[in-house]
């Protein structure tokens, strides 16, 4: 690779730490000739920010060819999410669906930084706001919940500070708004660490800071996308509030993407896993960006997380196209509704069995019918042990043959996350009990008659 070429490679094909330039080209002697070519190359595409750091110097962000090709490819995937959310209607099977699906994500990710242990249950009755008998230290999630709430009623309400401590007031339950901003210093925040690393700025800051971010928000020509991350970077390098700083930097991210274009598919959109997942790395790329004063290390990454939670989003929104689930549905409940003869052939233990449609099961034991559907998942198990039970149950429920189910079908019947219920249909399919097929760009699974 010639020497000139480095600095694309490394700052539009990625955004590389100069740390992770050196672990990739693995040299030591005169890595500074290969860093400075990276740093020239960025420096053609450096745009400074209004916004400063603590020790009122302004960020940069490096608009390379790369950086921005991903931007807008992001940017066009929100805007078809919106699209395909915003055409389902309100109360509609597949819109519910992908609501509470998505928002349980959300929710999952904070449970996790709090260490809470939270049922997928009672994930659903915060979201359906019918909670009864939460432990102390799950109310924080229904408090969330009724932030993530307010981002959807209330998206064309201004983002600035009234809507920052309305956050900070329903997290903390504190309802004086003017404690709510940190009053005192937090460990060595007033000391740099080293460099320009800074744990928070010291409290005669705090003001003047979130003062030019809430200017920032609304007047900035950047995009809103941009403007929802750096919002989030720098209230988590301020820890302004006293309480909760992240989350409400994950909060007012989504209220403005919700405020400026994107309407209610903002809060779907699983930013939460920035301060969970992803927290420790997320907190080595704060500190290079503090240190180089380049905020597009954190853009970057951001926009790379973001980019992979909204094609899962567009995949959910796929598979709870509303006509096609609400005419499937229908149907399915037509004909389950229809009694099924048993008509018996001997009286050995097993015996055929001939319904009034065709089963891909050809032996069942005496006197069952498709009715005893536990029973059969029970002679499923004995026959088959690398089934599990919720597998023998959905596949006793669902082995017509010509019907054709989903993995929606399987999350609906044993409760379980869409990724438990994918596992399992993937593993029936690989054990030879469905066909899995791509109908209307939509996997579905068919019986295979058994032998």
């Amino acid at each position: 690779m010639d020497l000139n070429d480095y600095g694309k490679a490394f700052s539009s094909d990625s955004y590389a730490t100069k740390s992770e330039v050196l672990a990739t080209l693995q040299i030591r002697a005169g890595i500074d000739v290969f860093w400075n070519k990276i740093l020239a190359y960025r420096e053609q595409f450096m745009s400074k920010l209004p916004l400063r750091n603590i020790e009122r110097l302004p960020f940069n962000i490096s608009f390379t060819p790369g950086f921005l090709n991903k931007q807008t490819l992001l940017e066009r995937k929100l805007v078809k999410a919106m699209i395909k959310y915003l055409k389902l209607n309100f109360n509609d099977y597949s819109r519910v669906n992908a609501r509470l699906e998505s928002i349980s994500k959300c929710l999952a990710h904070l449970a996790h930084f709090y260490n809470v242990e939270v049922s997928e249950t009672v994930f659903k009755e915060i979201i359906n706001e019918d909670a009864k008998d939460l432990k102390p230290n799950q109310i924080i999630l229904q408090k969330y919940y009724e932030c993530i709430k307010d981002i959807e009623t209330y998206s064309a309400d201004a983002i600035n500070e009234s809507r920052a401590l309305k956050f900070a007031s329903i997290l903390s339950g504190i309802e004086d708004l003017d404690s709510l901003y940190r009053k005192e210093e937090l460990q060595d925040t007033s000391l740099k660490l080293y460099d320009r690393v800074y744990s928070a700025a010291p409290v005669e800051r705090i003001k003047p800071m979130m003062s030019d971010l809430y200017e920032f928000i609304n007047d900035s020509a950047f995009s809103p996308l941009l403007r929802s991350i750096i919002t989030y970077f720098y209230i988590c390098m301020i820890q302004p509030f006293s309480f909760y700083s992240e989350e409400i930097a994950i909060l007012l991210a989504k209220a403005i993407l919700a405020h400026y274009d994107y309407d209610e598919v903002s809060i779907l959109i699983d930013f939460e896993t920035l301060i969970d997942d992803l927290k420790e790395n997320m907190t080595k790329i704060f500190e290079t960006v503090m240190e180089t004063n380049d905020i597009t290390y954190i853009v970057y990454r951001v926009i790379m997380v973001i980019d992979e939670k909204v094609t899962d989003l567009l995949e959910l929104l796929q598979m709870n196209n509303a006509e096609e689930i609400k005419e499937e549905f229908f149907n399915i409940e037509k004909k389950e509704e229809k009694n099924v003869e048993v008509v018996e052939k001997s009286s050995q233990v097993l015996h055929n069995v001939d319904y009034e449609v065709r089963v891909a099961l050809p032996k069942l034991p005496v006197g069952l019918d498709e009715k005893d559907a536990d029973k059969i998942a029970e002679h499923l198990l004995e026959l088959n042990p690398s089934l599990k039970k919720g597998e023998a149950l959905f596949y006793a429920h669902h082995c017509t043959i010509g019907k054709y189910y989903t993995i929606q079908q399987y999350k609906a019947m044993n409760e379980c996350a869409y990724e438990t219920a994918r596992t399992s249909m993937d593993n029936l399919a690989k054990l030879g009990f469905y066909r899995k097929e791509m109908i209307k760009n939509k996997f579905v699974y068919t019986p295979v008659q058994r032998k």
